[in-house]
């Protein structure tokens, strides 16, 4: 029996432990601040609290956060389609007002609120990525690009930041308002069709849809290649391996401890 669980605590570790591997110039960024679905986290992800937990680690070079348009066109950070996902309230973010949402608590054992973007303390050393949502996942609306640009230009923005977007249609009014951008891309071949016909600066795609090869090709060129939906030991090691420009980490914690 002892032998037994020897034998299971040793494959346990080896399924949750991670070889070291260089960081070299790899940005470790917290997804959607804290991680998504990540239980062994105590805060709801995109939240202020979920931001300080990520900074609370050094080697978290920055943060990537999700932002929705409430019904006043302010900036709203909320990763979920709809609000009763995690809150008790109905809707999307686009049916509620600004003081309506950040209001709002989480089902969670610690109550956060919803955040607005201007509530964020940016901080000088970190390097923010901010995910536009171009849906209303409640009436299948496609959102006006000019509405993002629009709140955008109120707010005080840090120095070290990009936008990530999923729609094409959003690649060129982002680049004409001065903003760096990058696509977040489905597959490699979707990726290469948005760089043959636009004028933008990276491209973000997950693990599984992303190859080395793919990472080299495009970091030779100056442009920046990110990887997202990475939680366990070995996927991480993996990724790190590829050498992007950053990623985009689901557990910060494991992420660091993996690096040499």
């Amino acid at each position: 029996m002892h032998g037994r669980l020897c034998v299971f605590c040793f494959l346990l570790i080896t399924l949750v432990a991670c070889r070291k591997v260089e960081q070299k110039d790899v940005l470790i960024i917290g997804h959607a601040a804290s991680g998504l679905a990540n239980v062994s986290v105590p805060f709801q992800d995109n939240t202020l609290e979920a931001i300080n937990y990520a900074f609370s680690h050094s080697k978290c070079n920055g943060v990537e956060l999700d932002l929705q348009l409430s019904a006043d066109n302010q900036l709203i950070l909320f990763h979920n389609t709809e609000l009763s996902q995690n809150t008790n309230k109905e809707g999307c973010v686009r049916d509620y007002n600004r003081v309506d949402l950040i209001t709002t608590q989480y089902k969670t054992l610690n109550k956060e609120k919803i955040a607005a973007l201007d509530q964020v303390n940016f901080l000088n050393n970190k390097t923010y990525f901010l995910d536009i949502r171009h849906l209303n996942s409640c009436t299948q609306e496609i959102i006006n690009v000019n509405r993002y640009i629009s709140a955008l230009s109120s707010i005080a923005l840090p120095e070290k930041l990009f936008f990530t977007v999923s729609s094409q249609a959003y690649i060129e009014p982002f680049k004409q308002a001065g903003y760096t951008v990058l696509y977040v891309a489905d597959s490699e071949q979707d990726a290469v069709n948005a760089i043959d016909t636009y004028n933008f600066d990276g491209v973000e795609l997950r693990l599984n849809n992303i190859s080395a090869s793919f990472v080299e090709s495009y970091k030779k060129n100056d442009f920046l290649v990110g990887i997202y939906d990475v939680r366990a030991a070995k996927s991480i090691q993996k990724a790190i391996l590829m050498q992007p420009s950053f990623l985009s980490t689901d557990d910060i914690k494991r992420t660091i401890n993996c690096l040499k």
